[in-house]
């Protein structure tokens, strides 16, 4: 019985010895040729990555000069480093953007982080989650993302990014000049935006810079705003945001309509509790600071004559949508102070 017992002890063995090594899914992956996931060396030429070439892998330019670059595609961290007279397009970048060692380029970009270090007069068009900071670089420009494309808003989902939430022009310069001057900000549509676009290889998607078909809302930022009241509008679903802009624009452009800018705008995924009662603080709005605890929530910030009665008859186009609006110009202030306010400590926590 033992010798028995024995043999099935070494059948056993013997069966083990030529089992398949168990296989993960990381292991069937193809293997990577970094040559795939760079721009190195390059002069005078236009390149492009189009949608679904990257895939949300970490991206390099380098030494490039004289080009034009176009990236449509979700990336997870992305460096730009020695490039001289170039125009960089790139589309969401889950991580960060670190641009070192830059002279004379212009970049839009959509990220988590922005960081420059050792650069000089670099123009960046900008929709950032947390606040774009700056290191020994100087005659730097910043402004609001534009461009879009058909894969664009389906890309920022990827890359967990909203298209709402953007602090392009709250810059912080580690290392401030004297005379403060380190950085400056960008026209709303600079001159040379469109030439670029233009200049896009045939094979990639079009590119729209239009403000009617932006992916992200252009804002004014830090740039001079114009008279009239401020208003503060809170939905609570990406979908009706847009619709909400769009209707703002819509009345802008008829004739005689309001003139309305749109300050700035700030997103979440949801509040705690107890700061959306605060938030949204008088007994009526109970079903605001419920809809805020579930999320997501997009404030938008508007300014210009008689706002608050053009954004109380936009919010009428959107049928049962749930929109907390200021109710009056005196109390528009109040409400965007309290709202972002909670946003801007939310992003520092």
């Amino acid at each position: 019985m033992q010798e028995a017992a024995d043999m099935g002890c070494v059948e056993s063995s013997e069966a083990s010895d030529t089992e398949e090594p168990k296989q993960y899914s990381w292991d069937k992956r193809a293997p990577v040729d970094p040559a795939n996931y760079s721009f190195k060396n390059l002069e005078g030429q236009t390149v492009g990555k189009k949608s679904g070439e990257i895939n949300g892998e970490q991206f390099v330019i380098e030494n490039c000069k004289n080009c034009n670059i176009f990236v449509q595609d979700c990336t997870a961290i992305v460096n730009v480093d020695d490039c001289e007279n170039c125009t960089i397009f790139l589309g969401p970048v889950k991580g960060s953007v670190f641009v070192r060692d830059c002279s004379n380029c212009k970049i839009i970009v959509a990220c988590q982080q922005f960081r420059s270090r050792d650069c000089k007069n670099v123009e960046i068009l900008l929709c950032c989650h947390t606040l774009p900071i700056i290191e020994a670089s100087s005659d730097m420009k910043f402004g609001c993302f534009r461009c879009s494309y058909m894969q664009l808003a389906g890309q920022f989902s990827l890359a967990g990014l909203s298209p709402f939430s953007n602090n392009w022009g709250k810059i912080h310069d580690f290392t401030k000049s004297d005379d403060g001057k380190n950085f400056s900000f960008a026209d709303e549509t600079p001159d040379w935006l469109d030439e670029f676009v233009a200049k896009l290889p045939d094979d990639m998607s079009p590119m729209d810079t239009s403000l009617e078909k932006a992916t992200v809302p252009v804002t004014l930022g830090p740039r001079p705003a114009p008279e009239g009241e401020q208003c503060l509008a809170v939905v609570f679903h990406e979908l009706h945001a847009k619709k909400l802009l769009k209707a703002v624009r819509n009345a802008s452009e008829i004739k005689g309509g309001p003139s309305i800018a749109i300050a700035q705008t700030k997103a979440a995924a949801k509040m705690n509790k107890d700061d959306a009662v605060r938030i949204f603080a008088r007994e009526e709005n109970v079903k605001f600071a419920e809809a805020a605890e579930k999320g997501p929530v997009i404030g938008i910030e508007f300014i210009g004559i008689s706002s608050v009665s053009a954004i109380r008859a936009a919010v009428t186009t959107l049928g049962d949508a749930l929109v907390y609006m200021s109710a009056d110009s005196a109390s528009g202030a109040a409400d965007i102070e309290s709202f972002y306010n909670y946003m801007d400590i939310s992003l520092k926590a």
